[in-house]
C-alpha cells in the first residue's frame, strides 16, 4: 500500500461527509467503493498517522471524520493518490491471476481487459472534452457510419422504419408507446429477433410475460403457426410440426437472451446487462417490456410520474454506458397518457406510437 493511502482515503471521506456538494464532486470523479481500501487497514495505520483508531468501530470512526473535515485545498492530491493505489492493485491481481492459469487465451484477454480497467482508474471518468477532440471523434464516428452504408444503425427488420431512422444507433433509447393490446410487444419482439442476427446477443427482460411465453410468440411468427394451436400440441397437424421445426432451426442460429425475473426493478436491469455485456462482449440491443411495471427503489414523497422519469433515464443511461440501443414499451391509457408521456419523451430519442 502507498504510505499515503490512508490519510487520503480519510481526507477525501471526510470531506465527502462534510457536505453534500463535495460528495457529488467526488462521485463526478468516478470514485467508487474500489477506491478505498481501509477498512481493515486503518487500525493498525491509525497511532503512526494520527488517525482515529478506536479499534476500528465503524461508528467512532465515522462520527471522527464529520469532525475532522480537511478544507479540500489538497483533494487534487489526494484523489491522484487513490486512483493510482487502485491502479496498483488491478496490475497486482492481474499479474496473480496471469501467473496461476497456463491459457495463454486467457492470460491475453484478462491483461488486455485489465490494462483498460488500469487506464480508466488513472483518468477517472471521460467528463468535460475539449472542442478539437471532440470534432476528432465525431469524425470517426461519422467515417464509421458511411462506411457501413444506408442504415448506420442496427436494422429493425421493418423497411419504411429503417429508412426514416436510419437504424437503431447505440445510446438510443427508444419507446415504444401505445394502449394495452395494440401490438407494442409483438413489435418489439420482431426487432429483438431482428438484432439477434448480429454478432453480439439481443438482451430481453420481460416484466409481464413468462420467458417461455414469449418464445411461443416467437416461435409461432417464424415457424407461421397460429399461436393458439401452438399451445394446444394435442391438436397439432403436420403442417404445425414442419413449422415448429422450421421455428426450432432458425432459433437454434439466433443470439439473445430472455430474463423474466419476478417483480423487476430497473437496478436488476441495470446490473444485468452490465454482467451478460462483460461476459459476451457487449450487447447488440436491449429490449424492455415494459416501463410502468419495472419496479425501481422508493424515495420518500416522489409521485409515480417521476419514478417513471427516473425508469426513463435511467434506461437513456443504460444505453449510453453500454453503447447499444434500448427499446422499452410504454403503457398509455386515457389516464396517463399525457401525465406520464411528458416525462418518458423527455429522455427518448425515438418514439413509435401505435
Amino acid at each position: 500500500m502507498n504510505d499515503e493511502q490512508p490519510l487520503s482515503e480519510f481526507r477525501i471521506l471526510a470531506w465527502m461527509l462534510s457536505d453534500d456538494q463535495h460528495r457529488r464532486r467526488c462521485l463526478a470523479d468516478g470514485l467508487n467503493e474500489e477506491h478505498f481500501q481501509l477498512h481493515t487497514t486503518v487500525a493498525g495505520e491509525a497511532s503512526e498517522r494520527s488517525l482515529p483508531s478506536d479499534d476500528y468501530d465503524p461508528h467512532v470512526w465515522v462520527d471522527k471524520m464529520a469532525n475532522s473535515v480537511p478544507d479540500g485545498s489538497g483533494y487534487a492530491k489526494w484523489l491522484t493518490i487513490l486512483r493510482r493505489s487502485y491502479a496498483a492493485r488491478i496490475a497486482a491481481d492481474t499479474a496473480m491471476l496471469v501467473q496461476a492459469s497456463n491459457d495463454p487465451d486467457f492470460n491475453r484477454s484478462t491483461m488486455e481487459a485489465n490494462l483498460e480497467l488500469m487506464r480508466q482508474a488513472l483518468k477517472g471518468p471521460t467528463g468535460a472534452v475539449k472542442a478539437d477532440t471532440l470534432f476528432a471523434e465525431m469524425a470517426g464516428e461519422l467515417k464509421e457510419m458511411k462506411e457501413l452504408g444506408e442504415f448506420p444503425g442496427l436494422e429493425t427488420g421493418f423497411g419504411e422504419l429503417d429508412a426514416m431512422s436510419g437504424g437503431m444507433r447505440p445510446g438510443e433509447l427508444w419507446v415504444v408507446m401505445g394502449k394495452p393490446g395494440k401490438g407494442k410487444t409483438a413489435l418489439m419482439l420482431q426487432i429483438l429477433l431482428n438484432a439477434s442476427g448480429g454478432s453480439k446477443p439481443a438482451l430481453g427482460f420481460s416484466c409481464e410475460m413468462m420467458r417461455t411465453q414469449l418464445m411461443g410468440r416467437l416461435c409461432a411468427n417464424v415457424g407461421r403457426v397460429d399461436l393458439t394451436t401452438l399451445l394446444q400440441p394435442s391438436k397439432w397437424k403436420n403442417g404445425d410440426m414442419k413449422g415448429i421445426k422450421r421455428a426450432k432451426e432458425f432459433m437454434g442460429v439466433r443470439n439473445f437472451w430472455i430474463d423474466d425475473t419476478p417483480r423487476m426493478t430497473l437496478s436488476h436491469v441495470q446490473a444485468e446487462s452490465e454482467r451478460i455485456a462483460d461476459s459476451e462482449g457487449g450487447l447488440g440491443m436491449v429490449f424492455v417490456d415494459y416501463i410502468q411495471i419495472l419496479g425501481t427503489d422508493f424515495r420518500k414523497g416522489e409521485s409515480r410520474q417521476q419514478q417513471l422519469g427516473r425508469i426513463s433515464g435511467g434506461l437513456k443511461q443504460l444505453s449510453k454506458q453500454l453503447k447499444c440501443p434500448v427499446i422499452a414499451g410504454s403503457q398509455m391509457n386515457k389516464d396517463n397518457e399525457a401525465r406520464e408521456a411528458a416525462d418518458i419523451e423527455q429522455d427518448a430519442d425515438v418514439i413509435l406510437k401505435i
